[in-house]
């Protein structure tokens, strides 16, 4: 995509509060994120070299990348797709060519990259050998707890959200923030439709749309839609959603000419796209600033929401902050009643009468008894 392309993405990833706010509440997929990343720079490299060593690196960055989280195993299809993109750069992309050994040389390859993968996950998660049964039975409690709103208390709040629209909205209003959360998004059918035409970025295009849209397909399966089970896409998103910008910027500086009329149907389609903006760029000279002048309001918007969001850690928790009022207002012996269940509770409340709210106890008469 180009090292603007990368260096925006990489601000805008610096900035992007959801990021900011994983980071601090010490959150596991911030461990993911990375070793996710640094998955791709590992299979491009692979790609690029086709080293035993490589492929090595590479499982080496996916075992760190699973440990964590091992929701992100649809990391998979990019591998199999980049390890295709091997095979057909051993045969100068010839199909024809492909033959026994090539696809056994390559296989040897992948199951070297397969066994430090599980080397490492084993070596970074030794609990999932020491005590096997506990390792799969909270697998699949949390999986189960993920298909199942309202199966624990605190995911009632995602019983009957629309698939795709609440996560659309959640991340682009909160995680991302506005603008950066609808340039993310538009960027995922932007990158698909870039993808249809032979260029150079086309293989980067489709190993990009193997992780996020498999991903993001598979996430919205279940009825429980944490803002963090999308977190692992955002830098992804990120970085098409900058490469996107910056096309925006090339195409209206770039001179209107005609459209060729023996173009594939398939390419035509992205041409037209192109066509359409350099006419409008052409009809309209006042708006050649525009492109510029949408990354430098994307860059600020991000970066004022992260300065915002992050003023919110400059004071005292507001549970801090409750607790030394009550201390200060409230009579020692007083009647509590606390509606918390499973976060952090106003802390330092010994000298008073606390009781908590069974809200979420099932609904019978000994609860509607102890509730009156």
């Amino acid at each position: 995509f180009g090292r603007g392309a990368g260096l925006l993405a990489a601000a805008l990833t610096a900035l992007a509060v959801i990021h900011i706010q994983n980071s601090h509440f010490y959150r596991p997929e911030t461990f993911s994120v990375l070793f996710t990343l640094g998955s791709f720079w590992a299979m491009l490299r692979m790609v690029e070299r086709r080293r035993l060593r490589d492929s090595a690196l590479l499982g080496l960055m996916i075992g760190l990348a699973l440990a964590p989280k091992i929701s992100i195993l649809p990391l998979l299809l990019p591998l199999s797709l980049a390890y295709w993109y091997r095979i057909l750069d051993s045969v100068d992309g010839r199909w024809p060519d492909i033959n026994v050994a090539v696809v056994r040389r390559t296989l040897g390859h992948a199951a070297v990259a397969g066994a430090v993968a599980g080397a490492m996950f084993l070596l970074t998660t030794p609990y999932a050998i020491l005590d096997a049964g506990a390792f799969f039975g909270d697998i699949g409690a949390q999986a189960n707890m993920a298909r199942h709103a309202g199966l624990w208390p605190f995911t009632i709040q995602y019983i009957d959200t629309p698939a795709f629209l609440y996560q659309i909205q959640q991340s682009s209003v909160w995680g991302l923030g506005l603008p950066l959360g609808i340039v993310a998004w538009i960027a995922i059918p932007f990158t698909a439709i870039l993808a249809l035409r032979r260029g150079k970025s086309r293989r980067a295009d489709l190993l990009l749309l193997a992780w996020v849209v498999p991903t993001l397909l598979f996430l919205e399966s279940f009825e429980v839609r944490f803002l963090r089970y999308v977190f692992p896409l955002m830098p992804f998103m990120i970085l098409m959603g900058a490469r996107m910008l910056l096309w925006l910027v090339d195409v209206f500086r770039s001179p209107v000419r005609p459209l060729p009329l023996e173009l594939p149907r398939r390419h035509r389609v992205t041409e037209k796209i192109d066509s359409l903006a350099r006419r409008l760029r052409g009809s309209l000279p006042s708006l050649a600033w525009l492109p510029m002048g949408l990354v430098a309001v994307v860059v600020g918007a991000t970066a004022f929401y992260a300065l915002a969001f992050e003023k919110v850690y400059v004071r005292d928790h507001p549970a801090v902050t409750a607790s030394n009022w009550i201390k200060a207002n409230v009579d020692p012996g007083t009647s509590i009643l606390s509606d918390n269940h499973w976060d952090e509770f106003i802390p330092d409340l010994y000298r008073y009468r606390v009781w908590q709210f069974p809200v979420y106890d099932p609904d019978n008469a000994q609860k509607m008894t102890s509730l009156a």
